[in-house]
């Protein structure tokens, strides 16, 4: 019986990696990295059929659900990070453009006009 599911399992890796990946159906010789990370086809099949098996078909949409969220979440506070700190360094700029400014004004020394004087010779 064992001989049996092992076998099917096999077949069934096999079919799904010639039918995903256009790879040659994977044997026990050949070594070929798919997918993300180091993991190969088969050992993705692995950890697809060891969670379904674990948590059945019914919990397996929840789960998928709940980490959907998760890295929802973990996408958001990374965004709100990076515009923090953009505004903080957009702050800090406009700080020191505004110094630069203020200096420059300073080392020019201009005068003021003086309105006062011109209201008093029109009357």
């Amino acid at each position: 019986m064992l001989g049996l599911i092992s076998s099917l399992v096999h077949s069934l890796k096999d079919k799904l990696c010639s039918f995903f990946f256009n790879f040659a159906p994977i044997s026990k010789t050949t070594d070929v990295n798919l997918l993300f990370f180091d993991f190969g086809a088969g050992e993705i099949m692995l950890v697809v059929l060891a969670i379904l098996l674990v948590f059945g078909p019914g919990k397996i949409p929840e789960i998928a659900r709940t980490l959907g969220k998760f890295i929802n979440e973990i996408k958001r506070a990374s965004e709100d990070i990076k515009t923090e700190i953009n505004r903080e360094a957009d702050r800090q700029d406009r700080d020191k453009r505004f110094e630069e400014y203020k200096a420059s004004m300073e080392n020019k020394s201009i005068e003021p006009k003086d309105e006062d004087t011109d209201n008093t010779t029109n009357k």
